[in-house]
């Protein structure tokens, strides 16, 4: 048998030399082209399992009780956090935020009611609710009322009274919440019963809608968290500010596994190259295996690309171990060929090969 594979492996492969090439070459093009679809992945789907208990039951409560994604932005003035010096640069920074395209509301200390801190009865303030950036607020009332609230402390103000939060509600997508309720709902459903042909065929468009809505909105949300960067920058003249939130952890993963494929890959890279100076020490045996790895490494991006599968923290290193695995083979193949061309210098390059 194994006779049998070598021998229409000489016929086919060692005896063709061009044609190989031809194919291989129009197969890195075909893999090539659907590196395009190749994706990056940090969302709940791609870091649990489909049929997790606890999600399911998470997305239960926020289908009942539902409530926008947040963005935490914290300040601490080195100004004293009542004084105009450091809430002017509060009410600027609030309505730059309140212009970004993923930004809904921005709730801030500003705009926290203020009860206890005006001398108004309860009746004329259904008409114009006081608040600390409305005229004639007490500020020393209306500090001691931020921080010793049940609801506004720890919430949009720190305990010692130095540190604010603006809190960014984001922009629900209607259509694709919608799609992702859709698509879990059959998912559960094939997996308590069997769905019919017709809901096999809704399910398989559903997830098609899904990812390129999910697609969309990533890149959206990418755009706003960049955004919300900028605008924060130039503001830390006045003091330390911090973003946080899950959309922004959700983000900065996808750009980490990102810089991970990057990072790793060309560390491992420069590596090779480095191991096979040492070894070899000829241009032909470095750039042979070199060429052998980049086209491993864009074939599985293109196969990856081609079936759909999103690359995610955990599979990031995916590359590397690509390129480890494929040098390994390479170098074994590159000193069984120079070991059999000393030993057997007459023979001819293919009897070699």
């Amino acid at each position: 048998m194994t006779s049998y594979i070598a021998k229409v492996y000489d016929n086919f492969v060692l005896d063709n030399p061009k044609l190989v090439l031809i194919f291989l070459a129009l197969l890195l093009a075909f893999f090539g082209y659907h590196t395009s679809n190749f994706r990056l992945d940090a969302s709940a789907d791609s870091l649990l399992l489909e049929d997790d208990l606890d999600l399911k039951i998470f997305r239960k409560i926020h289908e009942r009780y539902p409530s926008s994604d947040l963005l935490v932005v914290t300040y601490t003035p080195t100004a004293e956090l009542f004084t105009e010096k450091a809430l002017e640069p509060l009410k600027q920074l609030r309505e730059e935020l309140k212009a970004v395209s993923i930004v809904d509301t921005v709730f801030t200390m500003l705009d926290a009611p203020l009860i206890k801190s005006s001398e108004k009865p309860l009746t004329e303030m259904v008409d114009d609710i006081p608040s600390l950036e409305k005229p004639g607020i007490n500020r020393t009332k209306a500090k001691a009322e931020l921080l010793n609230s049940p609801i506004y402390r720890e919430l949009i103000i720190s305990e010692d009274g130095g540190t604010t939060a603006l809190l960014l509600g984001l922009v629900e997508d209607p259509i694709y919440n919608q799609l992702l309720k859709s698509r879990n709902e059959l998912r559960t459903k094939r997996s308590e019963t069997e769905l019919s042909h017709k809901e096999e065929k809704l399910l398989d468009q559903i997830i098609i809608e899904y990812d390129e809505a999910h697609e969309a909105f990533t890149e959206q949300r990418h755009n706003g968290v960049a955004k919300i960067r900028e605008i924060i920058k130039p503001y830390r003249q006045y003091g330390v500010l911090h973003l946080g939130g899950v959309p922004m952890i959700t983000d900065d993963m996808v750009t980490f596994v990102r810089n991970d494929l990057i990072v790793f890959g060309g560390g491992v890279l420069l590596f090779l190259i480095i191991v096979l100076t040492a070894i070899f020490r000829e241009m032909r045996w470095i750039l042979l295996p070199l060429l052998s790895c980049f086209y491993a490494g864009l074939i599985m991006i293109g196969v990856l690309g081609l079936i759909g599968w999103k690359v995610t923290v955990i599979s990031s290193n995916f590359l590397a171990l690509m390129l480890i695995i494929t040098i390994s083979m390479n170098i074994h193949l590159i000193v069984r060929y120079r070991q059999l061309s000393r030993d057997s210098s007459s023979d001819s390059q293919l009897t070699l090969v």
